[in-house]
């Protein structure tokens, strides 16, 4: 049985169908923003999306194993959250994504931070942000970098944003890429990035 499942049995009835309820909701106001409902097209998106998140989890559950942490989210829990922070803007740079360009990080390296591989230490942002923050900057770090990068033109700017992110995933490359390689983000759109 999957984690999922098995954290269903620990539950009530009543907390099922909330939490059936809840997910069907955020979904239904999702996709009633991006997509016409019932749809190919909302169907295909939402496996996608479901398939997405559970890789990122995947790798997350599998790094914290790896280096002795626990994680004390379920793939449910990283799927709603996901949801709801893709109904603002990204809190790094403020520009809208949705599902083909968003990215699941840490705003503090576990390394660096007594949180670790927990809910809290985790931000959902647009995928050309995750590629130039990388691993090493925190979140209040890239802010930094934002900050300064705002006095510049904007285009020029996203320009810098999207060199930057090359250069990182060039350099993750040969260093033997850790995790899955992410794509590297073009102007417009990106998948999930695949190294959490």
């Amino acid at each position: 049985m999957d984690e999922r499942g098995e954290r269903r049995e620990a539950m009530t009835p009543t907390e099922q169908l909330a939490l059936t309820g809840i997910e069907r909701l955020t979904w239904t106001l999702y996709a009633e923003q991006r997509f016409t409902l019932g749809g190919r097209r909302e169907a295909k998106a939402r496996r996608v999306f479901i398939a997405d998140v559970t890789k990122a989890f995947d790798c997350i559950r599998s790094e914290a194993k790896r280096q002795g942490y626990a994680v004390d989210f379920g793939a449910v829990d990283l799927r709603l959250a996901t949801l709801h922070a893709m109904q603002k803007p990204c809190c790094y740079c403020v520009d809208l994504f949705g599902l083909d360009a968003f990215a699941i990080t840490f705003d503090v390296p576990p390394e660096r931070d007594k949180r670790g591989y927990r809910m809290a230490n985790i931000v959902v942002c647009c995928a050309l942000c995750e590629s130039c923050k990388g691993r090493e900057l925190s979140g209040g770090e890239w802010l930094d970098v934002m900050a300064a990068l705002k006095a510049a033109d904007p285009d020029a700017a996203r320009a810098f944003r999207v060199r930057l992110a090359a250069g990182t995933a060039a350099v993750d490359h040969r260093r033997g890429g850790q995790g899955t390689p992410r794509r590297v983000p073009a102007a417009g759109n990106a998948r999930v990035a695949g190294k959490v």
